[in-house]
């Protein structure tokens, strides 16, 4: 009987202690912007100068393919990007017809792509450089956290059809599965764990090798915008 009631004991704190999949953060979870300091352009002290955008913030020492530095967290295969559109910006306070700006910050979105350099032409010839490869999007947490996420998109939405259908997503070395996304339109895909979080990656599934091939181990394209973590 002891022993049955242990077992029972020890099922009921794994399934307790495994990492959910969310597709919603938590009411009170903070969110981070990717921002660029342009510290000849601020007007006041960095610190009242992010003060005035909403949440928190992600540090990138560029408008495209630096890595943002996050308090708390170690991101991987994630680089600030400069071109993204379908997001809805933080409206300015003084009159929510426009986008808010703050002198000497600017926030960006973010990619799992780096942007290549530009094309050279010599003696007639045009040589671009090669495509970077897509990336695994990782964390590694480096204080208690309990929950991560991201807002992101599928698709540009000037683009038919999306970039990726779902993503593979690990938390605590844990196979969550593959999480389908919708073609269009700003989605939130994340994980919460009680216990903590250690690590999570999640990996953005291309639609073309899926489609065409059935294939869910390619790697796609997609743009993120926010994260929120707790």
């Amino acid at each position: 009987m002891k022993k049955h009631a242990l077992i029972s004991a020890l099922l009921s704190v794994n399934a307790y202690a495994a990492p959910e999949l969310i597709t919603a953060p938590g009411a009170d979870t903070p969110l981070y912007s990717v921002v660029v300091v342009d510290s000849r352009k601020l007007k006041t002290s960095l610190r009242d100068a992010l003060a005035q955008i909403p949440g928190e913030e992600c540090i990138a020492a560029a408008d495209t393919n630096s890595i943002p530095s996050c308090p708390g967290l170690t991101l991987a295969g994630t680089y600030s990007y400069n071109m993204a559109s379908g997001f809805v910006p933080f409206p300015d306070p003084n009159d929510p017809r426009k986008q808010l700006r703050v002198d000497g910050i600017k926030i960006k979105q973010f990619s799992n792509f780096q942007v290549p350099g530009p094309c050279t032409v010599v003696n007639g010839t045009t040589t671009c450089p090669p495509l970077p490869p897509l990336q695994i999007v990782s964390a590694r947490f480096n204080r208690p956290t309990t929950e991560f996420g991201f807002t992101f998109r599928a698709n540009r939405p000037d683009l038919i059809p999306p970039f990726i259908a779902g993503f593979n997503v690990i938390a605590n070395g844990q196979d969550l599965g593959f999480v389908p996304v919708q073609p269009d339109g700003v989605q939130y895909i994340g994980v919460k764990a009680a216990e903590g979080l250690q690590n999570v990656s999640f990996r953005p599934v291309d639609y073309q090798a899926v489609i065409n091939a059935g294939d869910y181990g390619v790697i796609g394209p997609f743009y993120g915008d926010k994260f929120y973590y707790r």
